[in-house]
């Protein structure tokens, strides 16, 4: 995953935007009563739980090299990676449900409703992750590169307790 490392921004808009997605229309389905859509959440959830394999794999080789080039701290690193890893648990559990809601049969509505719920779960959690990593970017200057060279985090200088933040009145 080392060669893919670098596509690990571009990969994580997928998972990110499949579960969402997949939970409109899992609800969509259940409001109409439609088949269509809840098989297309299906094939949106299983393609979100791959790429999203993707891109913890991905983000185990930039979160490396952030903390130890860029200086970042490594519980901000983890953190993220953390929150991406629940969300795609959660996603894999409800992928589990959805496949095995259809071969339970009384217990298929207890089934379906723990599968929303852990869709819904692995939506918010996806949510929280893709802020975080927003902020290692915005905040941390993470995968950020200066004519071709790694920033260093802007944390190490004015993230300490104590250090003197930049006057922003002076131009």
């Amino acid at each position: 995953m080392e060669l893919l490392g670098p596509f690990h921004p571009q990969i994580v808009h997928f998972p990110i935007a499949l579960l969402v997605l997949s939970v409109v229309f899992d609800l969509v389905g259940r409001a109409t009563d439609t088949d269509w859509w809840r098989k297309a959440s299906l094939a949106m959830l299983t393609i979100a739980v791959i790429v999203g394999v993707a891109a913890i794999l991905t983000g185990e080789f930039v979160g490396d090299k952030a903390e130890h080039l860029q200086r970042i701290p490594e519980a901000t690193v983890d953190a993220h990676g953390d929150v991406g890893k629940i969300a795609i648990w959660l996603a894999g559990g409800a992928l589990l449900a959805r496949w095995i809601e259809s071969g339970v049969g009384a217990a298929r509505g207890i089934v379906s409703g723990v599968a929303l719920l852990l869709q819904l779960a692995a939506a918010i959690t996806i949510g929280v992750a893709a802020h975080r990593g927003g902020k290692l970017v915005y905040r941390h200057g993470a995968g950020v590169s200066i004519d071709g060279q790694l920033i260093q985090s802007p944390s190490d200088t004015f993230g300490s307790p104590g250090a003197k933040q930049p006057d922003s009145t002076q131009s």
